[in-house]
């Protein structure tokens, strides 16, 4: 019989936990317990603090924070975050901010309905600078492009909010030494309206502009992904209507804005971005602008406060680093009118400029002013540091037309006001490698500059590579005329050719040609000039020849000029030059000579003096003067040579002193009549003297400032080194002189002195109006540059025009007579001599040109 348990089935088998519970479903679990771990604060404040580091590192950021208060269900507060950032380009971003506080949707970030995740952000105390490298090149930085492309579901947490509140911002942009700082600004923007915007301080310092804006105020707001700006005024006048910038690219040292100016009485709009290049980044902006005031603008780049004139339209473009034009591309193009620049005024400019690969090229360049025309165009390549322009590769064309030069002064230069006539310039020049070719041609009529008239100008130059030939200039007045030609080659020493005919009837006419860039002061007369020369690497020759009547000065010496004539002819070569014709001549006196000027030496053969048809000196002179080789710039001490042997025969018939000095154009305080001979032989530092000369009626000057000796006369001897005053005399307007001894000429330029000069009946001034008779015995020793002067000099002073009677002068002070006052070029003399004033005797000491110092007993 079966059991009770036999119809019972046996039990299953237990069913593992592992599959109870699918796998996704441990993931679903996973997320749940994730999730609800987020609502615990301290694990939120944890997450997200990991999350922003993560996003920072997939960008290439490193972020730190040193606090995170806040949960998933309220505003994120961040204390003292810190974020540095460098970018493939070089660009580094450095940010410090004092409080942040986020607020997030998180409906947004699930559901993916394009409202942005991140709602508002408030911040305070946001200091941080953004380097941009313009001009940086090689630069080579770590890519991170793989770390943006990680599959993550979440936006980027470095987006834009939907709103924006910041405070206390200090932020400088930088590239290089130029930046853009802005201080304590704060701004409110959002998407849904506009806020306000104030900076208390904004500097640029920029090439092109370095000014402080104080208290700027306009509106802000966000626009798709883009920070917008309104109403913004820099200064009166100058009103930015609107700015739109990349934020987040421009976190990261990206620049990428669009902006309209309305300033300057006109409208400028700029669109300006940087972009990487080469490892660096490059700076790319280009403009439009219309109806600006220049004046205005001038004076807001601190340019010129004499500008004026309006640009009715232009535009520009740029590419490069704006410090460094060599590497940068640019173009620029606009057209003014009534402009002014400086002292320079036109009635319309147009230009045009653009800039590539270091060649600026001038496609037109216009200037009007009243019936004056110029018209320029060219290119030219830029130069090297410490070249100058047309060292380089350059073109230019130029077509000018000038109807008024008077009126160029307001064109080009303001010294123009002082010209008259009309002129046309039309050429061009192309330059390569140092060499030139082309020509310019210029001609005018009924030309003037200040009272100098030239009816006709024409002058043609033409250029083919290191040549410059010169194939016509003349210039008529009249029957004055000068017409030259020439070449020149700019080879290595330059090699030259020309020709030169001058026919003026008086100089005076031209004098404001010539007195500036010719001659130190201006000259009238008659002249005729021609030349003809030549110069290479063998040397230089040619020959001139010159006729002047009655040359004088008119400048403010002219009283002291006398007008002499002058008939040369001559041939030259590097070291020599022969006169076949010298004579110098005025209405009474006539000087004619054999002259050849060479081997360091002047040879005057033949020479003669006539005076009114008299001859009153004549000879033969062989000097050691270096008069070729040292000329213009010359002294005696210069032109004297050692090596050559002098050889000087003269004699001299009632020669009249004053007629003579009147033949070097100047009326010297010089006369007196000289009879004798006088001879000379031997070097410089060897002298042979020989002859006696013989002066009578004299009038001997002492230096520049009037003192002479009247009516002197002397007899003089030449023996060996030596000239001996066998006796002079004459009058001083103190009274009587005497003088005698020797000078030595062992040293031509300083002589040796050995003389005495007594006076007995002398009268000099002390002070006022009290005088005193003098009678003094001076010795003279020395160097004619420092001589010495001892002695006895006796005063009895009296008072004018009253007898003479014992005075005496009671110490201090002693007022030294302006006798014993010299000047050049005895100044350097000095004084050691016995002084006696009414009975009161001292010494007087010390340099003769200075204040004396007087030694009482």
């Amino acid at each position: 019989m079966p059991t009770a348990t036999s119809n019972v089935k046996p039990a299953a088998a237990p069913v593992p936990v592992e599959r109870r519970l699918r796998p996704g479903r441990w993931l679903l679990l996973l997320l749940v317990l994730l999730i609800g771990s987020l609502a615990v604060p301290e694990v939120f404040q944890v997450v997200f603090g990991w999350g922003l580091k993560f996003e920072g590192w997939r960008r290439g950021a490193s972020v730190h924070i040193e606090r995170i208060d806040g949960s998933l269900w309220e505003p994120v507060l961040l204390t003292h975050s810190y974020v540095a950032l460098e970018s493939a380009s070089g660009a580094v971003t450095r940010v410090e901010i004092a409080r942040t506080e986020l607020s997030f949707s998180w409906q947004s970030l699930f559901q993916r309905n394009g409202d942005p995740w991140l709602q508002r952000a408030a911040l305070r105390g946001v200091v941080g600078k953004v380097q941009i490298p313009l001009d940086r090149s090689g630069v080579r930085t770590a890519s991170r492009s793989w770390k943006r492309w990680l599959p993550l579901p979440a936006p980027s947490a470095l987006g834009l909010p939907a709103a924006v509140e910041a405070q206390e911002i200090d932020f400088v942009f930088q590239s290089n030494g130029d930046y853009v700082r802005i201080e304590d600004a704060s701004f409110a923007a959002s998407t849904t309206g506009a806020g306000e915007l104030s900076v208390p301080r904004l500097t640029i310092r920029q090439p092109w502009l370095r000014r402080s804006f104080r208290n700027v105020r306009g509106k802000a707001a966000l626009q798709d992904g883009r920070l917008a700006l309104a109403d913004v005024q820099l200064e009166p006048g100058v009103n930015l209507r609107s700015l739109t910038a990349a934020a987040v690219q421009l976190a990261s040292g990206q620049l990428d804005l669009d902006a309209e100016f309305a300033a300057f009485d006109g409208t400028l709009r700029v669109e300006s971005s940087t972009k990487p290049a080469g490892g660096g980044a490059v700076f790319e902006a280009s403009g439009t602008f219309e109806q600006i005031n220049i004046a205005k603008l001038a004076s807001f780049l601190a340019l010129s406060d004499a500008a004026g004139g309006i640009i009715k339209d232009g535009k520009f473009t740029f590419r490069g680093p704006p410090r460094d034009l060599a590497r940068a591309q640019a173009s620029l193009r606009f057209d003014a009118v009534n402009f002014q620049w400086e002292t320079r005024q036109w009635d319309s400019l147009t230009l045009g400029l653009v800039l590539m690969e270091r060649r600026l090229q001038v496609p037109q360049l216009e200037l009007r002013q009243g019936k004056n025309e110029l018209r320029l165009s060219g290119e030219l390549t830029l130069p090297d540091t410490g070249r100058q322009w047309w060292q380089g590769d350059f073109t230019t064309t130029v077509d000018a037309k000038i109807a008024n030069l008077t009126e160029l002064s307001a064109l080009l230069l303001p010294e123009f006001k002082y010209a008259a006539g009309s002129a046309t310039i039309e050429g061009s020049i192309l330059g390569r490698g140092g060499e030139f070719n082309g020509q310019l041609l210029v001609s005018g009529s009924n030309l003037t500059w200040r009272n100098a008239p030239i009816e006709t100008l024409h002058a043609a130059v033409k250029l083919n590579g290191k040549e410059v030939q010169i194939a016509n200039v003349e210039l008529v007045n009249g029957d004055d005329y000068l017409r030259g030609r020439g070449l020149v080659q700019f080879s290595n020493p330059p090699v030259y050719w020309g020709e030169l005919r001058v026919a003026v009837e008086d100089l005076a006419t031209y004098a404001a040609f010539l007195q500036k860039p010719v001659l130190p002061e201006p000259l009238a007369g008659g002249a005729i000039i021609d030349w003809t020369g030549e110069g290479s690497k063998e040397g230089n020759s040619g020959t001139f020849s010159a006729r002047l009547r009655k040359v004088r000065s008119l400048g403010a010496m002219a009283q002291q000029r006398h007008p002499i004539n002058a008939d040369l002819k001559a041939t030259y070569q590097s070291e020599a030059m022969q006169f076949s014709r010298f004579t110098l001549s005025d209405d009474d006196s006539v000087f004619t000579a054999n002259i050849a000027v060479g081997g360091k030496a002047l040879h005057l053969r033949s020479l003669r003096l006539t005076y009114r048809g008299a001859t009153q000196l004549e000879g033969d002179a062989l000097l050691p003067l270096d008069v070729w080789q040292r000329w213009p710039d010359v002294s005696f001490a210069q032109m004297l040579s050692t090596e050559v042997v002098s050889h000087v025969r003269l004699t001299v018939r009632q020669l009249d002193l004053a007629a003579a000095a009147k033949l070097t154009g100047w009326n010297f305080p010089l006369a007196g009549i000289v009879d004798g001979t006088f001879a000379a032989d031997g070097p410089a530092t060897a002298l042979k003297l020989g002859g006696q000369l013989a002066l009578t009626k004299g009038r001997v000057p002492l230096d520049w400032h009037g003192e002479v000796i009247e009516q002197a006369s002397a007899q003089l001897a030449f023996r060996d080194d030596a000239m001996e005053i066998e006796q002079f005399s004459g009058r001083h307007r103190f009274g009587a002189v005497q003088l005698g001894g020797t000078v030595r000429l062992a040293d031509v330029l300083d002589p040796a002195l050995a003389l005495t000069l007594r006076s007995g009946n002398a009268v000099v001034p002390l002070s006022g109006d009290t005088k005193a008779d003098a009678k003094l015995t001076l010795e003279i020793s020395g160097p004619l540059s420092s001589a010495i002067i001892r002695g006895e000099a006796l005063l009895t002073p009296w008072v004018h025009d009253v007898a003479p009677r014992p005075f005496t002068i009671a110490p201090p002070p002693i007022h030294v007579p302006s006798i014993f006052k010299l000047g050049a070029p005895w100044s350097a003399w000095r004084y050691d001599l016995g002084l006696v004033i009414g009975g009161e005797g001292s010494r007087v000491f010390g340099p003769a040109g200075a204040p004396l110092s007087i030694a009482q007993p």
